[in-house]
């Protein structure tokens, strides 16, 4: 069997791993990573991760679970159409199938296809 050294290192630091009891454990920075049912878990609690900070992440959680996922969305569509309608109003943009006139048409709309691709 090969040994617990040389299987993990810490992933934290890079450190050689010893066991402990139900656990693995850093020998250079101490941190002590779990086993459940022999597998060692390396994940810390917080498994959060995202292009967004935590918090930015808490708040549009917490207005999905009071408006739904169709209210974040059209409050994501109402910040977003202004400006897409802008870009699309420049003068060195032209387009032939999608003349735009009022940003005031668009506002109240819930959503809006900038592609022809769905998903």
């Amino acid at each position: 069997m090969i040994p617990v050294s040389e299987l993990y290192h810490c992933p934290g630091c890079g450190g050689p791993i010893k066991k402990i009891e139900d656990a693995l454990e850093c020998e250079k920075c101490v941190n002590v990573y779990p086993l459940t049912h022999g597998i060692p878990n390396f994940i810390k609690e917080d498994r959060y991760w995202g292009n967004l900070p935590l918090e930015e992440m808490r708040r549009i959680n917490a207005f999905i679970e009071e408006h739904g996922f169709y209210g974040i969305r059209r409050e994501l569509v109402r910040a977003f159409v202004p400006a897409f309608i802008a870009f699309l109003m420049r003068k060195d943009y032209h387009t032939h199938e999608f003349p735009l006139r009022s940003v005031e048409a668009l506002n109240s709309a819930l959503t809006l296809t900038v592609s022809g691709e769905s998903g």
